[in-house]
């Protein structure tokens, strides 16, 4: 059965998490963006945008804007924290990862992690894996999974994007406002009327 990060840790809330996604989804739509020339093929831009990436949650941490994300790896292998949760990005298949360096910590992480023969219910390895879109029509899309020593994964979260809603921040409706009518004349008359006015 998969669980919700929460049921592991306090720490992993829906709203810290959607920021690291955000934070690596808006930097890699970025990167493709810039990366979209003849020169550029899909290491290029894999390059560009996995380092983009780092940089973004880097500055984000750098520029203390939530205080519950640490760093404690800065190298290109990035270990990052939400709270006291070790957690690394990658992008690959997150229902089955591929990549052995998402399955296996780096050196890095190891030295940080508490691995005092952990049973089959424990999340050892945290991660973000950013999944492509396999068409134009679809959008990329970010999960946070938890894993356990197994390999198998326990925990599976997927980022939603809100859509923004504009809404009154009072109670009150405003009166409806009558309006006079538009001024509909053809063109020549329009012209001859914009003519006018620039003389007065």
């Amino acid at each position: 059965m998969i669980s919700d990060p929460t049921s592991f840790s306090s720490d992993l809330t829906s709203d810290r998490l959607s920021v690291i996604a955000s934070l690596l989804l808006d930097a890699r739509y970025k990167a493709l963006h810039d990366a979209n020339t003849e020169l550029d093929d899909r290491y290029t831009q894999g390059c560009l945008a996995f380092g983009r990436q780092r940089q973004a949650i880097i500055k984000a941490w750098n520029n203390k804007l939530y205080p519950w994300l640490s760093i404690t790896h800065k190298g290109t292998d990035l270990v990052f924290k939400i709270g006291p949760v070790l957690a690394r990005f990658f992008t690959d298949d997150p229902h089955k990862p591929k990549k052995s360096t998402v399955l296996i910590p780096s050196y890095a992480e190891s030295t940080q992690l508490n691995i005092f023969e952990p049973s089959d219910t424990d999340v050892v390895l945290w991660r973000f894996i950013l999944e492509p879109a396999l068409s134009d029509d679809n959008d990329d899309a970010v999960f946070f999974i938890g894993i356990n020593a197994s390999n198998e994964i326990l925990c599976r979260w997927k980022y939603e994007r809100s859509a923004t809603v504009l809404h009154s921040i009072d109670h009150t409706t405003p009166q409806a406002k009558e309006l006079a009518p538009a001024l509909v004349l053809p063109k020549t008359d329009q012209a001859a009327l914009g003519q006018n006015q620039n003389h007065v």
